[in-house]
């Protein structure tokens, strides 16, 4: 199988490389755990990439997607808190509360 990098760039072949181990573990008959040794062992051998100017392995790109996909998740709950706030603060005031 080639590797990632050899893959057009932007192809569904060079996407799925970096699927996580779960997807496939069913599919080729291993233990998430085997997958989960080769994948760290291929990861330190891939080429450092360059990322907004700066220089980043494939393993610190894993972690900074993890950390913006956790910081995704938190904003879009602040953004539906938000929502509730102002649809609740523009309604109309009952007679009774004035």
């Amino acid at each position: 199988m080639p590797h990632p990098e050899e893959y057009p760039p932007g192809s569904s072949a060079q996407k799925s490389a970096f699927k996580p181990v779960d997807s496939d573990q069913f599919q080729i008959g291993t233990r998430k755990y085997s997958l989960t040794l080769w994948k760290k062992e291929y990861l330190r051998h891939v080429r450092p990439a360059e990322l907004n100017g700066e220089q980043m392995s494939a393993e610190e790109m894993l972690e900074k997607i993890r950390q913006q996909q956790s910081e995704i998740e938190y904003l879009k709950r602040q953004r539906e808190i938000l929502k509730k706030a102002m649809s609740i603060l523009g309604e109309e005031p009952h007679s009774g509360m004035r």
